[in-house]
This record gives C-alpha cells, structure tokens and sequence, in this order.
C-alpha cells in the first residue's frame, strides 16, 4: 500500500513543497501521526471494521484477561465459549456492580489496535511494524490530505481544494464502513449472554469477566 516515504511525498505534493522548504521531514511526520490518529477513530466511530482483529485467550480464576501485551484502542465485543459455541457477552461500565467470575473462561475477543506512524520509509503507514493492517488507498490518501491540512494551518490560508480532497476522500471512505451489511440472524439466547458480562479496564488493560445478580 502506501509506505511513510511514499505517504511523505504525497502530503509534500498537496503543501507544493517537494524541497522541504517549509516544512521539514519531522514536521510532515507529525501531521501524518495525528492524520492517522484522527483517520482512525473517525472511521470506527462510524462503525468501520476492516481494522479488527480477533484475539483468542483464557481469563484467569480471578476473572481477569491480559491484554497489556497487545495494548488494544477499542475493544469492541468479547464471546465466551460454552459447549462448542461462542456466545457474545454484554459491556459494562467499571462503576456498575456485579461479581467477578471465579472460573477460567476461553474468550474471543475483537478489538481495533493502536496504530503509530512508522519510523522506517518503506514500512507501510497503517500497520504494525513491517506487517500492513487491512488498509486501502483511498484511506491512506485521506491520512495524507489530513496531515497536509494540519501542516498548512500555520499558513493561515483557506485552501478550499485540499479540503475539497479531504471530504471526497472521507465521503467514499464512510460509504464503505461496514462490508457485508449485515443484520444477526435472530436465534434463542442461553443463559451466558444473560448472565454474564466484562468491563474492560483501559488503564490497567485488564478485561474483566463478571456475573451479573
């Protein structure tokens, strides 16, 4: 897809600054940062899902399953096995009162990784190190037409064509948020999705499991 050198080169063409005149490498480097910071939440928040990922793990007897190593931005639905199925569990709040479950549990967990800008120029710039995520192009050229927006504030200038890039970009990108749409095939719920549920910890990165009363 689209390598940071590549990613470099585009955002330098938007601001017409190929020499690096005005803006130095460091500088596109952090507007790229925050192009796809921003790029990403407001496709998720939109309900994207070609970033997911699927995490298979086993909470501990003390209800607790660690996700430090992997450091997820969103988690967004947890199943537990029971019997030879997987059955989805509720989200609750921190703050909401219930018991921590006390068996060790097999969980799959779907969930949306942080994403940094590389520092290598031939890795691409949504990824993981030399893996690239399931990104496209339109979606990387929208982190570009972003960062060259965040670089071209300090010029004080409009730039209703960058803009215009901007939002066409976005438009086709949010048209596509959800591949299939689908709607789930209704079916006669068990005990576990009733009974049970997690609350995901951000800071300590610890989803819990808990049973509800």
């Amino acid at each position: 897809m689209t390598t940071l050198s590549i990613a470099r080169d585009i955002v330098e063409d938007h601001l017409d600054d190929s020499d690096n005149d005005r803006w130095t490498t460091t500088q596109i480097d952090r507007a790229l940062g925050q192009g796809l910071s921003q790029c990403i939440d407001e496709y998720l928040a939109s309900g994207g899902d070609r970033f997911d990922e699927l995490l298979d793990t086993t909470s501990t007897t003390s209800g607790v399953a660690d996700l430090s190593t992997i450091d997820p931005l969103v988690i967004k639905g947890v199943t537990m096995l029971q019997g030879s199925r997987y059955w989805p569990i509720k989200s609750f709040k921190l703050e909401d009162k219930n018991i921590i479950d006390d068996t060790a549990r097999t969980l799959q967990i779907r969930y949306v990784r942080k994403f940094v800008l590389p520092t290598t120029t031939s890795h691409d710039i949504v990824g993981n190190g030399a893996t690239s995520a399931n990104s496209w192009l339109a979606f990387d050229n929208w982190i570009c037409a972003k960062a060259a927006l965040f670089c071209s504030v300090k010029d004080a200038e409009p730039r209703p064509e960058l803009r215009a890039i901007e939002q066409d970009l976005k438009k086709s990108i949010m048209q596509h948020t959800k591949v299939p749409k689908s709607v789930p095939f209704p079916i006669r719920k068990p005990y576990i999705p009733q009974w049970f549920g997690y609350v995901w910890h951000q800071n300590a990165k610890d989803l819990i499991l808990v049973k509800q009363w």
